[in-house]
C-alpha cells in the first residue's frame, strides 16, 4: 500500500510559508550580526524588494545565489538579482543589489570610489543581461541591510566603463522616502536629476 501525503489547504501552505520564510530571515539576520556578507547581501535584497512596491512594479524573476548550490554553478545566478516589470509601462528592466562596497582611493586624484564589481566577468554577465532589459545597481551602506544610511541607485550603462566616485554615488543618492514610484522614477534617481 503506497503512502499518500495528506494535502494541505491555502491557509496551511501560507502559514507554512510563512514559517519558513521568517525562520529564513532570523537565520540572515544572526549571520549578518556576525558578518557574514552574504546573509547582509540577502537581508538587503529584501529591503531592495519593499523599495519597488508591488502596486508599481511586478517581480518577474529573482536570481539564485551561488550559495544556494554550492556544488554547482547555477547559469541564472549570473544574472542580476531581481528582474521587475513597470506596471504601468511594461517595461522589464534588472537591478543588482551591493551592499557595503569596498571604497578606494583613485592614486591620481586621491578621489574615493566604488568596486561595483570584483571580476571583469560579472561586468560581462550584467552586460550580457542589459542588452536584453535595463540593468541598474542599488547600493546600500550602513550597518543595518534591512534599512541601510544611504542608498543610491546607478544605471549599469553610465558606470560600465569607470568606477563610480563616491560624490557620483552621493548625487544618486534616494532622498526622502525610498519607495520607487515608476522606472522614470528610478532613471530620474539614477541620472542624478531627482526632484523630491
Amino acid at each position: 500500500m503506497d503512502y499518500v501525503k495528506p494535502s494541505l489547504t491555502k491557509e496551511e501552505e501560507r502559514k507554512l510559508l510563512d514559517e519558513r520564510i521568517s525562520t529564513l530571515i532570523k537565520l540572515r539576520k544572526e549571520h549578518a550580526e556576525k558578518g557574514d556578507d552574504w546573509a547582509r547581501g540577502a537581508l538587503f535584497e529584501e529591503y531592495v524588494l519593499i523599495m519597488f512596491p508591488k502596486e508599481n512594479f511586478k517581480l518577474i524573476d529573482v536570481s539564485p545565489k551561488k550559495e544556494d548550490t554550492p556544488y554547482r554553478e547555477c547559469e541564472r545566478s549570473k544574472m542580476p538579482d531581481l528582474k521587475f516589470e513597470d506596471i504601468e509601462t511594461k517595461e522589464i528592466f534588472w537591478v543588482e543589489c551591493k551592499i557595503d562596497l569596498d571604497y578606494s582611493k583613485n592614486p591620481y586624484t586621491g578621489e574615493a570610489y566604488v568596486q561595483l564589481c570584483r571580476r571583469e566577468e560579472e561586468v560581462e554577465n550584467y552586460r550580457k543581461a542589459n542588452e536584453e532589459h535595463k540593468v541598474f545597481y542599488v547600493l546600500g551602506r550602513g550597518e543595518n541591510p534591512l534599512c541601510p544610511k544611504y542608498i543610491s541607485c546607478l544605471d549599469f550603462n553610465d558606470t560600465e566603463h569607470f568606477k563610480p566616485s563616491l560624490n557620483y554615488c552621493i548625487e544618486r543618492q534616494v532622498k526622502g522616502n525610498r519607495a520607487i514610484k515608476s522606472l522614470d522614477h528610478l532613471k530620474k534617481i539614477a541620472s542624478g536629476k531627482q526632484n523630491h
